[in-house]
C-alpha cells in the first residue's frame, strides 16, 4: 500500500540504526521497503517531474553534511529543509500515480551477461 509507506518516510528518516530494525519482522520490512520507496522517489521522482523539484536537493545536502562531519540527525535536519513546507506522502502519491510515465525515462533493466554467456 503506497499510502502506508509514504506515512512511515517521516518517522523512519528520524530513526536510528538500532530503532529502525527493532520491532516484528512485518514492521521491520515495512520500514525498509518505506526507505528504499524514500530513495527511488528522491532518485526517480524528483528529477522526472518539475513540481517535485523541491526533493531534488535532499540526497546531496545531506551527503554534504555529512562530509562536513555533521551527524545523521543534523545532516537529515539539514538535507529536509530543501524541501520545507513539502508533504512527503502527498508528493510520493502523486509520483507513483505518474509511474507509468516515469518508467519511459528510465533505462532498459541490465542485462545478465554471465548468465545468458552460459546458457
Amino acid at each position: 500500500d503506497p499510502a502506508k509507506f509514504a506515512k512511515l518516510v517521516p518517522e523512519i528518516v528520524r530513526l536510528d540504526h538500532e530503532a529502525f530494525y527493532a520491532g516484528t519482522l512485518a514492521e521491520v520490512n515495512d520500514r525498509y521497503t518505506a526507505a528504499w520507496a524514500l530513495v527511488y522517489f528522491l532518485e526517480k521522482g524528483a528529477p522526472t517531474f518539475k513540481e517535485f523539484a523541491a526533493w531534488r536537493g535532499v540526497l546531496p545536502a545531506y551527503l554534504k553534511a555529512m562530509a562536513e562531519g555533521k551527524d545523521w540527525k543534523e545532516a537529515t535536519d539539514q538535507a529536509w529543509e530543501s524541501a520545507a513546507g513539502r508533504d512527503f506522502a502527498a508528493d510520493v502519491l502523486k509520483f507513483w500515480g505518474k509511474r507509468g510515465a516515469a518508467r519511459a525515462d528510465e533505462p532498459p533493466p541490465a542485462r545478465n551477461l554471465v548468465l545468458e554467456e552460459i546458457a
